[in-house]
């Protein structure tokens, strides 16, 4: 599940039960009539739990427990654990969240090397094989998913990513 599926299914439909705005409104691009079905289902949904909803929307911990509920539901769900690398330090009011939703916190790692440019396969619209290459500055580039399709991967450097075959992405004009 990526950044966009996560907020559309755990954090927008909880943003509009508490009258933070519309989904809608949201960046997460999804076809509007599904978006209207799921926030049908949503209302119901929320609907049927409110008393659930009320109660852990009193509680105090951290402003928006529910986003915190929402958040070790899919950790659980999908058995993941959760390590966040910096390379820097925390503030106090950081580690406090980071131990609530309990996160693992690596601080102060060095970066170092590591490849970044994503070598992508795909079909354009008349079945043809593309090779293109997306750079983190590139509009694509958090869309784009490597390891789907046999000879992708991620590249060092431009010339890296040319010599194997692939292009630039032609979306990274703005």
């Amino acid at each position: 599940m990526n950044e966009s599926e996560t907020r559309a299914e755990y954090i927008d439909p909880k943003l509009k039960a508490s009258g933070w705005g519309e989904v809608e409104e949201s960046k997460v691009e999804k076809d509007r009539e599904e978006w209207k079905l799921k926030i049908k289902r949503w209302n119901e949904k929320i609907q049927k739990d409110k008393e659930e909803i009320e109660k852990i929307s009193k509680q105090k911990s951290m402003g928006f427990p529910w986003l915190a509920e929402a958040y070790a539901k899919f950790l659980n769900e999908n058995k993941l654990r959760p390590i966040f690398f910096t390379s820097t330090s925390l503030s106090d009011k950081a580690k406090e969240m980071a131990n609530a939703l309990s996160v693992e916190i690596i601080e102060n790692e060095p970066i170092g090397e590591f490849p970044r440019i994503k070598c992508n396969i795909n079909n354009d619209e008349f079945g043809s094989q593309t090779r293109i290459y997306h750079l983190p500055i590139d509009q694509q580039y958090d869309r784009t998913i490597i390891g789907n399709r046999m000879g992708e991967f991620y590249a060092f450097t431009v010339k890296e990513a040319e010599d194997a075959g692939f292009r630039r992405a032609f979306k990274h004009r703005y």
